[in-house]
């Protein structure tokens, strides 16, 4: 997937650089018509009423080419607010938890566990900014969002508006902008649309369920009872307080407060988004349809998404609606950290018997430090968690160890890294040592626990190794069967594919070293792919009025999961 993110100017340079025109930028794509000529295609059309065949006007072709090397980065956040950051934090306290990465994740679950009395709790930020992929930067005057900037769950009423929910845990709150479609899409041309399948998501669900009806009329019926079973989810969802389905004192707790809800919801848990489409619509166009409304969110097609995340996006566009942050998607972090450190303040006090058994220094309050990178988390035995027949040696996360060699303890560590960093780099990396090498033996012993962590990986890898070696060579015996000398055939396979085999082991001596839980995950779901960002600065100028925020692209159903097959344009300033 491409995302190309644009921000619009309304004053033009006094003075041109090299390569810029005062004409602005109008995006344009290539699509290939059914008679096999290709036509440019504006992507910022003007929005217009929700009608079945009208085409929208095209804006004047008029480019600019800004040569990224001439952009001079202005400085953000700025020197004055650099130099205030905080970037240290007591080492003599044993926080409650240690949270890694101060994204919106962490830093919800920062305030979350301050709110339920949990204190000291230490966020640990590697840049000068909170917010992770939804911070922002500025260039040249522009302000561009990091990730996303279609923003859900920043509605006023219900269960499901979620960042507004977060703001208010610590007391903050930001103005947004209603952004009166979700997306505008331009899907491929067919045989009955040669000019291609426009279709706009209308932030009234009426509105755009009358235009999908426009363009499919003969699904009319199946359209309504789709997006139907899609509300029956949301209002289901929408009745709870919503926290992880997966966690049964929480679901027995939702069950109590709205049995109905809840069952609704069971009977979709095991429901892919996909067989419940196919449920009421054949139009294969419109089935295509639906596999570009799941992926343009949840990166897989909708045989991959579960019904329950689809129905709450589906109907929270319509229901919260879409609204962006005025000033940019990075103020909700930022918010979200001053009101943490505002609301539950810092503070420490010695003592020489601190709770937990950690010793040092009491305190309560949170604390954001940023310049710190998490290289570790380090591991101490626990016995409570060694399995029954005591082969099975059980650990705890006790605290963190910094790039520049700082260490932090905690009773508990909770980690806003992506899962996979989490596990294969923070847990399962082999320790370096760097200044946190040389604690003393007392410090040592409680926190870095590197000889047992070493041990676990060593363990974990060598019985991975003798499954995988076991497994392939009773693949090549397999394989050699036919042959007079199986022996022989598989010594010499084996040798070939020497290299296949150390990937294999590799792969799986990291799943072995994995909680039981985590395996688990890895196995029911795929690992989401990546895209590339590219953001412009636009004139004014040349957007015209009225156009649409975000669009998406695609020129061939095929290869709409292909790289570059997926183009997402986002122009959040208009």
């Amino acid at each position: 997937m491409l995302l190309a993110q644009g921000r619009v100017g309304t004053a033009a340079p006094a003075a041109a650089r090299p390569g810029d025109s005062n004409s602005g930028i109008t995006a344009t794509t290539t699509a290939t018509t059914t008679a096999g000529r290709r036509r440019r295609r504006p992507l910022l059309a003007p929005a217009r009423a929700a009608a079945a065949d009208a085409t929208p006007p095209v804006p004047p072709a008029t480019t600019t080419a800004a040569a990224a090397t001439t952009a001079k980065a202005r400085p953000y956040p700025s020197a004055e607010r650099v130099a205030a950051l905080r970037t240290d934090a007591p080492a003599d306290v044993t926080y409650d938890a240690i949270v890694v990465g101060a994204g919106m994740g962490g830093l919800t679950a920062a305030a979350k566990m301050c709110e339920h009395g949990l204190g000291p709790v230490l966020v640990l930020e590697r840049y000068l900014v909170p917010g992770g992929s939804s911070a922002r930067y500025e260039r040249d005057g522009y302000t561009f969002d990091v990730g996303s900037s279609m923003m859900f769950g920043m509605g006023q009423d219900g269960e499901t508006n979620l960042i507004t929910r977060a703001l208010a845990s610590v007391g903050r709150s930001i103005e947004t902008l209603p952004d009166p479609t979700q997306v505008h899409y331009h899907l491929p041309a067919s045989a009955a649309r040669p000019g291609g399948l426009e279709v706009r998501v209308w932030r009234d669900f009426e509105a755009f369920a009358r235009e999908l009806a426009a363009r499919f009329p003969h699904e009319e019926a199946g359209i309504r009872r789709f997006y139907g079973e899609c509300w029956r989810v949301f209002n289901a969802l929408n009745a709870l307080e919503l926290k992880s389905l997966e966690e049964p004192r929480y679901l027995l707790q939702q069950f109590a407060r709205d049995p109905a809800a809840c069952l609704t919801l069971a009977s979709f848990l095991t429901t892919n988004c996909g067989d419940v489409a196919r449920r009421h619509i054949r139009d294969p166009e419109l089935l295509r349809f639906v596999d570009a409304e799941c992926y343009i969110w949840s990166t897989v097609l909708a045989d991959d998404t579960p019904m329950v995340n689809a129905g709450m996006v589906f109907c929270d566009r319509h229901y919260g609606g879409i609204n962006y942050p005025k000033g940019g998607v990075g103020g909700i972090a930022e918010a979200m950290a001053e009101g943490l450190e505002s609301r539950y303040p810092f503070s420490s006090s010695s003592s020489s018997a601190g709770g937990g058994g950690g010793g040092g220094a009491k305190a309560k309050g949170a604390l954001v430090v940023y310049k710190a990178g998490v290289q570790e988390i380090l591991l101490e035995r626990d016995e409570a968690a060694t399995a029954a027949d005591g082969t099975a040696p059980g650990y705890r996360a006790c605290g963190v160890r910094l790039a520049d060699g700082r260490e932090f303890r905690a009773r508990a560590v909770v980690s806003n890294a992506t899962r996979w960093d989490t596990f294969e780099r923070l847990l399962l990396r082999e320790g370096k040592g760097g200044k946190g090498g040389g604690a003393s033996e007392e410090r040592g012993a409680r926190m870095t626990a590197t000889p047992e962590a070493a041990e676990l990986r060593a363990a974990s890898a060598a019985l991975a190794a003798e499954e995988a070696a076991a497994a392939a060579k009773a693949q090549q015996q397999q394989r050699a069967g036919s042959r007079s000398d199986a022996s022989t055939s598989t010594s010499s396979s084996s040798s070939s594919s020497g290299s296949g085999n150390s990937s294999h082991r590799a792969a799986a001596a990291t799943m072995q070293s994995l909680p039981a839980t985590e395996r688990a995950f890895r196995g029911r779901f795929r690992k989401a792919p990546s895209f590339v960002s590219l953001h412009v600065g636009v004139d004014a100028a040349a957007v015209p009025a009225g156009a649409d925020v975000h669009h998406i692209v695609i020129e061939d159903w095929a290869k709409m999961e292909d790289p570059r097959g997926t183009l997402f344009v986002s122009v959040p300033t208009l």
